[in-house]
């Protein structure tokens, strides 16, 4: 069931939006997750709370992990999502500072 805002024209245009995201699957942990993130970043922040959703994302989540037990992947929904953008950049900046020293 999908709330009000996550309208039938939403939903369409996430099918499309995965449907043009789909490619070949990466085999590299890092390309992996950078895959499943620009296909969850497909749905709309107003169908981030439909279950259907919640669902898909632990398919994505479970699937990383079968491929890469010890990996870590943020697997949020919605590129818009400001919480994830903040998440990815302090992982960004702890990466970055992690070569550094």
């Amino acid at each position: 069931h999908a709330s009000a805002a996550c309208d039938q024209e939403k939903e369409d245009a996430t099918i499309k939006c995965m449907e043009d995201a789909t490619g070949t699957i990466p085999t590299t942990e890092e390309e992996l997750c950078k895959y499943y993130q620009e296909m969850t970043a497909c749905y709309p922040s107003d169908c981030c709370d439909v279950d259907e959703v919640d669902e898909g994302l632990k398919e994505y989540q479970d699937s990383f992990k079968a491929s890469f037990p010890d990996g870590s992947c943020d697997i949020k929904c919605g590129s818009m999502n400001l919480q994830a953008s903040v998440l990815f950049f302090v992982v960004a900046l702890a990466a970055a500072a992690k070569n550094i020293f």
